[in-house]
């Protein structure tokens, strides 16, 4: 029993020595003084097609929401007036500037300990196909007291769960492909028919990439200067079973597919040679899938073949040859 005493202080005893330990540990950290702080953001693509607009990201709204523990000199106007600022990250020619770092500067003079809370937001600059970050983000700048004021910063761009310090944006593009298809016994299938494609941006937003597609053998593309009050049209060529795509068209963009050559229904009226039809997909919205859309034209006819033998007055007229010949016939056995 004695010894299970013993053994029982002495295990008290090196608890203690280790908790003053630690608690001498933890008072005697020293912290380095900040004047900035980061905190990152990846920028990725979405889509087989998609090559990422050049696109300078900004934070805007920054805010100060509170201050607890403070001592003698903090007013709430001086915080209020004194808020961090935060720099911007540049994407340029697929590559993000600063490793897609901002960076935040902190006021140079708190006037007090305390625990100092700021909240900002991503702008939103409405560039057609980009995902900005819609979560309110947090700076949290603990002021404490060592041989001088002290800063100690965090920031927290999380929405739920565990605290992070990165963010993502996302650019989705996708392609629709344009098909022209010739039916009928007087299609000309080696005719090129005139299709005009209209793009229209969503509401707010601006495309400020290049959407591209070849024609034959030439390389073309819709620039962000072709665009207007977000809109913009081109007119391609097509003959039977031919198709031209158009690549990169940022997500959310809406198109119509429309015939509009002259010798077709849709521009012709009574007069047209053609009768042109569309599938299900001749309008539509921009994802990140690949999407197609056939225009169809038909021209049907009869072709001249001579005496159609099984038409009424044909089958009359040969019925009374047959029916002369008979009379002949039995006339001539009838003289015998």
């Amino acid at each position: 029993m004695k010894k299970l005493i013993s053994f029982v202080l002495a295990l008290v005893f090196v608890l203690s020595l280790s908790t003053a330990a630690f608690a001498e540990e933890v008072v005697d950290k020293k912290y380095d003084d900040v004047s900035t702080a980061e905190f990152t953001k990846t920028y990725t693509v979405n889509g087989v097609t998609a090559s990422a607009p050049d696109e300078t990201f900004e934070i805007e709204n920054v805010t100060f929401v509170s201050a607890t523990n403070t001592g003698v000199g903090y007013t709430e106007d001086w915080a209020k007036e004194n808020l961090p600022q935060i720099s911007s990250v540049a994407y340029t020619n697929g590559t993000l500037a600063n490793n897609g770092k901002f960076t935040i500067t902190l006021p140079d003079d708190y006037p007090s300990v305390g625990i100092y809370t700021y909240t900002f937001k991503e702008k939103d600059n409405g560039t057609a196909g980009v995902t900005y970050y819609s979560t309110q983000m947090k700076l949290v700048v603990t002021v404490i007291q060592q041989e001088d004021l002290t800063r100690v910063a965090a920031v927290h761009c999380e929405a739920d769960g565990d605290k992070i310090g990165t963010f993502e944006n996302i650019y989705t593009a996708g392609s629709l492909q344009v098909t022209k298809n010739v039916e009928g016994l007087l299609g000309d299938k080696e005719s090129e028919f005139k299709i005009k494609v209209t793009f229209t941006a969503p509401d707010g937003d601006t495309v400020k990439g290049n959407i591209t597609y070849m024609e034959g053998t030439s390389s073309k593309s819709i620039a962000p200067t072709d665009w207007d009050n977000g809109t913009a049209s081109v007119e391609i060529m097509l003959k039977d079973d031919a198709s031209v795509t158009f690549a990169n068209i940022p997500s959310g963009v809406s198109y119509v597919v429309e015939e509009t050559d002259t010798r077709a229904q849709a521009t012709g009226g009574a007069a047209a040679e053609y009768t042109v039809t569309y599938d299900t997909a001749k309008t539509g919205t921009v994802t990140s899938t690949a999407l197609s859309t056939t225009v169809t034209n038909t021209k049907d006819g009869t072709p001249d073949t001579g005496i159609v033998l099984d038409s009424m007055p044909y089958v009359l007229l040969l019925a009374v040859a047959v029916f002369g010949m008979a009379m002949m016939t039995k006339k001539r056995h009838c003289e015998n």
